[in-house]
This record gives structure tokens, C-alpha cells and sequence, in this order.
């Protein structure tokens, strides 16, 4: 096995990992902990871009270049790039990957299982038809303290489009991901159309270029809410930047349903539905319990928000 302590440089680097880091230092050790733990038969290499973090985000990542020089391979920008609206993993990560195979985990997620990476290699050198490698995910919510597993199914198995399309971005997590580089050779532009929901589009696109195996086991923790700053969080404190997303998800969802040719046209449709129940109830049309599409989320409405969405209907505008 290769080893975080006995790397041989002579090797092909097999698998290439990135990790997206801002502002994480409560949660970036556990990160790369997981990362370097990792036993395999084969060298891997982490590409951990640090955004230009203002707490001491950058200075653990530098902690661990130093001891694992040739496992850690950080990016540390002196301009936040986000909020400057640059492709980070299109522009600045993509073309700095080695591996035959790519692996994801944000910075404030984590690996459990040091026999991860080998794994999912070993079912991807087995199947020559998978695309990706995913498995179980430990959700951890940061300020509730619940906990549940994202987990399509109780068995070990193929993902289908279904389960994909149905299940969102919560088919599987991101930090169980590992596939074929060769599958970012002619990836879609919907796939990084729609800031925070590159996992949804890109587990589409890669169930659509060939088979996903799933290990019903846990090897992963993908926290919520984990700060201020998360994706997550900033959907939640902010209604305009929701709807905004919302826009652009359904915008995302059609340009999917076009690249098929339809052929999962009515899986789209369903999932459409959501994202403009959604714009029409913030709109506050009667169309969300007057429309047999929306039947189905408003009879998940509580009947408190019901009465409050009825009496709002009921009010003049405001002047």
C-alpha cells in the first residue's frame, strides 16, 4: 500500500482530488486528515484551492503541504475568485488535474474511510462501463445537530437516471464521488450553469455518459450549514437569492431535457414543477393550490401557512 508517509514520486498519479476552501478552519483539518489517511496501491494527489480566506484557513492547509508535500498540493489565492464570478474548477482546477480519476470533497467535509480511494478504484478498474463511483454519506445538520444518510439505495447497485433526477443533489453527495477524468473532455455548459447545484447537473451529465455503481457504505460526513458563508446558508437567509437559484435551476433543468432530446422528459417536468411552486408561491399566485401540477407541494403545506397564504391572497396590494 502507498502510504501519506511513503509516497513513490516515481509513480502515475492515479487519482487527482480537489478541495474547494473558504473561511474553513473550524472544519479544514478534518478535511485533510482524511486525505492523507487514505491507503492505497496507487499515488493520489489533493489540489486544495484556498479562496483567500481571512481566518486561519490558509495556514492549516500550509501545515499539512509541508508534512505531505507530496500528496497536498494547495492553491492560495490573494483575491477571493468566487465572488469575482470566476469558474473556479473550470479555469483554475481542472486544468492542474493528473489522475486517471477525480475526486471531490469541499473543505468543510470530511472522508471517514482510509480505504475509500481504493474502493471506488478498484470498481472502476473492474467496470470498464462506470463512469463514477459513489457511496453513502453521513449528513450531520451543524446547528441542529440531526443526523441522516444520503443514501439512494440499502444495497450495493447501479444509479439510475430516476433516482438521479428525482433525488437532486441528494442522490448521493458530492464527497462520494469519483470518475473518469475523460468524462470532463466534452462536459455540457448546464453542468456549471447554476452556482451551488454543480453536483445536481454534473450527476446527471455523468449518468448520462455511462453506469454509476453505488457502495451502500459510509465513508464520507457532508456537514449543513456549516458556516455563514456555505451555499446553504446564504439560500436560506436571503428569499431573492433563492428565487434567483430557483430561476436558474429550472433554466439548468430545461437545457438537460433538450440535451436528451427528451428523453426524460417527464422525470424534468416533475422536478420543474417543484422549482415554480416555488416562484409562484413567493409570488403569491392562486396558482399553487388552483393548478393539479403544484397538487402535490401545496398539500405539504402546514395548514398554519395556508391560512397566512389565503389571507395574504385576500389583502389589497400595497400602494
Amino acid at each position: 500500500m502507498v502510504s501519506a508517509e511513503k509516497e513513490d514520486a516515481g509513480q502515475e498519479i492515479v487519482v487527482s482530488t480537489y478541495c474547494l476552501a473558504y473561511n474553513h478552519e473550524k472544519f479544514i483539518r478534518d478535511a485533510l486528515e482524511g486525505f492523507v489517511s487514505q491507503k492505497t496501491n496507487f499515488r493520489y494527489e489533493v489540489l486544495v484551492h484556498d479562496d483567500a480566506s481571512t481566518d486561519g484557513t490558509a495556514r492549516i492547509i500550509r501545515e499539512y503541504e509541508e508534512k505531505y508535500p507530496d500528496i497536498i498540493k494547495p492553491i492560495y489565492q490573494k483575491e477571493n475568485q468566487y465572488s469575482k464570478g470566476i469558474d473556479i474548477v473550470g479555469t483554475i482546477i481542472t486544468p492542474r488535474l493528473k489522475g486517471t480519476y477525480i475526486a471531490i470533497c469541499e473543505g468543510d467535509d470530511y472522508w471517514t474511510d482510509p480505504e475509500k480511494l481504493q474502493r471506488q478504484v478498484d470498481i472502476l478498474e473492474a467496470m470498464p462501463s462506470c463512469i463514477a463511483c459513489v457511496h453513502q454519506t453521513l449528513e450531520i445538520g451543524c446547528r441542529s445537530g440531526k443526523k441522516r444518510l444520503i443514501s439512494p439505495y440499502r444495497e450495493d447497485g447501479f444509479v439510475d437516471m430516476q433516482t438521479i433526477i428525482s433525488g437532486g443533489n441528494k442522490a448521493f453527495q458530492l464527497s462520494s464521488l469519483v470518475f473518469r477524468k475523460k468524462a470532463l473532455e466534452e462536459i455540457p455548459q448546464f453542468v456549471s450553469a447554476v452556482k451551488g447545484t454543480g453536483d445536481y447537473a454534473l450527476s446527471m451529465y455523468l449518468g448520462l455518459k455511462g453506469d454509476i455503481f453505488f457502495i451502500n457504505r459510509t465513508m464520507s460526513v457532508y456537514r449543513m450549514l456549516s458556516s455563514e458563508s456555505s451555499w446553504t446558508s446564504r439560500m436560506a437567509a436571503d428569499e431573492k437569492a433563492w428565487l434567483k437559484h430557483c430561476r436558474e435551476t429550472i433554466d439548468m433543468l430545461r437545457s438537460v431535457d433538450c440535451y436528451t432530446e427528451g428523453k426524460f422528459h417527464e422525470m424534468f417536468d416533475r422536478e420543474l414543477a417543484k422549482f415554480e411552486y416555488e416562484l409562484e408561491r413567493a409570488a403569491c399566485s392562486s396558482s399553487v393550490f388552483l393548478l393539479p401540477r403544484y397538487a402535490e407541494y401545496w398539500k405539504r403545506e402546514p395548514l398554519v401557512k395556508k391560512l397566512r397564504y389565503f389571507i395574504k391572497l385576500m389583502l389589497p396590494p400595497p400602494i
